[in-house]
């Protein structure tokens, strides 16, 4: 351990030197007899004691404040600093103890200091308020007893060697935490990256399911198309083989100059069907138009993003896409009461919707309902800041244990090509991940299952809730 003693007496600087090092001769004993503004500025290696004894201390002498400041900034510079150092009150005509004490803490902040002194200039009082409240300072009075400087040394000394191991330590656990913390940014820029390729699955399959839904409803939606476009076919033939039939009445009235009684029933006959054909032809237009219409909006709905929308509007849309798959197993009863617009990205709504007609219609099927015996219930209403949805049917239902499954992703009791898993757990994400809604489902085996949906009106309500 390295100590220094800054006095200007230099016999106090022998007593030390006994005290500390008391079985190793003087390193320089003429040096001490030099006047002190004589002697070298870093300060002279007085005495060395025995390394066999423990603590084992190496004395350094300064005659003066600033000389201490030179053998403590020379020992900062070259890591090797000093431990304790012992320090006189009164060193004319240069620092006192209280302003040595002052730059060497501004140098080397742990080093423990004894300040040791005959002369009272200050009181306990005045060296607190001078120098705080440090942990590092002793006080011993002159003249001073061997045994009060060497408990004195022993227990600083120990105390500063403590710390020193407490810092490394902990200056390898900064190391430590600091090498955990990069390991730490790392992995979360993997588990960012991670999230982001999860949420581009996500969309892509819930892109996926809406094709899938697509897919499964073209061939319907094709029978809907199908079955005006025939009557509008028939319709025109019609009208095409009476209009050369009237061309032919009419060129005979011009021949005869008089209608015989067989062309007046043939244009009454023509004057009665003619608007009819033209009457089914335009419904049969305007059906298909509607088909048409209706199935844009549900697979490329005007605004991508959220915007206010009518979600009775988008539930009737949805009903006459789904048709093909519920008109021969129920009959839909529609009650929706007047709402506000919510708002929402209206087409991934519409695929919840469709998710649960479609469901419905297959649950109605495997209980073998028909259009009088089956039932689709869809009601809306206003509640408060929300409007609340209900989607029931009285199909076959579900037992507990698959009530306890619905929303799993790929989780399904449908037969293969029937159905992916998907629908629910996507319907769930939507309501409950994308708007802070609510989903709820009530089944009973043969008697029907009920899904209830709640959402807030406004934006502002699903990121509050």
């Amino acid at each position: 351990m390295r100590v220094l003693v800054v006095d200007d007496n230099v016999a106090i600087h022998a007593d030390y030197a006994k005290i500390l090092a008391p079985l190793m001769p003087m390193a320089d004993p003429d040096a001490l007899d030099r006047p002190a503004l004589e002697r070298p500025a870093s300060g002279l290696v007085s005495a060395v004691r025995n390394p066999g004894t423990s603590p084992s201390y190496e004395m350094v002498s300064a005659f003066q404040g600033r000389q201490a400041l030179g053998c403590v900034d020379e020992a900062v510079r070259a890591g090797n600093p000093f431990a304790l150092a012992f320090v006189d009150m009164r060193m004319p005509p240069g620092w006192d103890g209280l302003e040595t004490i002052e730059h060497l803490w501004a140098l080397d902040p742990a080093l423990q200091v004894v300040i040791c002194s005959a002369l009272s200039d200050y009181d306990w009082h005045d060296v607190l308020e001078r120098l705080g409240h440090p942990n590092n300072l002793l006080v011993i009075n002159q003249p001073f007893d061997a045994i009060e400087v060497l408990q004195s040394a022993n227990a600083l000394t120990g105390k500063w060697h403590i710390e020193r191991q407490l810092q490394r330590h902990l200056a390898r656990l900064e190391d430590t935490v600091k090498l955990r913390t990069l390991n730490l940014d790392e992995k979360d820029l993997q588990l960012n990256e991670q999230t982001r390729l999860r949420r581009l699955a996500e969309a892509d399959l819930a892109l996926a399911q809406k094709l899938e839904a697509v897919g499964r409803l073209a061939a319907g939606i094709a029978h809907e198309i199908n079955t005006p476009i025939q009557y509008i076919s028939d319709s025109v033939h019609f009208l095409g083989t009476a209009f050369d039939e009237l061309l032919a009445v009419v060129a005979a009235a011009q021949a005869e100059c008089a209608v015989a009684p067989r062309f007046l029933g043939d244009l009454g006959f023509l004057r009665d069907e003619v608007p009819l054909a033209i009457e089914r032809t335009i419904e049969g237009t305007q059906r298909v138009a509607t088909i048409v219409r209706a199935m844009k909006d549900f697979a490329h709905p005007d605004a991508s993003e959220m915007a206010a929308s009518d979600v009775n509007r988008a539930i009737e849309t949805t009903l006459l896409i789904a048709l093909n798959e519920y008109k021969y197993v129920a009959t839909v009863d529609l009650v929706c009461e007047p709402l506000p617009l919510v708002v929402c990205n209206i087409g991934e709504l519409s695929q919840v919707f469709l998710n649960l007609i479609v469901n419905s219609a297959h649950a109605l099927a495997d209980a073998g309902r028909d259009t009088v015996t089956g039932r689709i219930t869809i009601r809306t209403r206003r509640n408060g800041d929300s409007v609340e949805l209900d989607f029931g049917d009285n199909g076959c239902g579900m037992p507990q244990s698959v009530m306890d499954r619905i929303y799993d992703p790929f989780f399904t009791t449908k037969e293969v090509g029937r159905g992916s898993g998907q629908g629910l757990a996507i319907a769930r994400s939507i309501v409950v991940d994308k708007y802070a809604g609510r989903i709820s489902a009530t089944s009973t085996p043969d008697v029907g299952t009920r899904f209830s949906i709640c959402l807030p009106i406004v934006a502002g309500s699903a990121s509050t809730a």
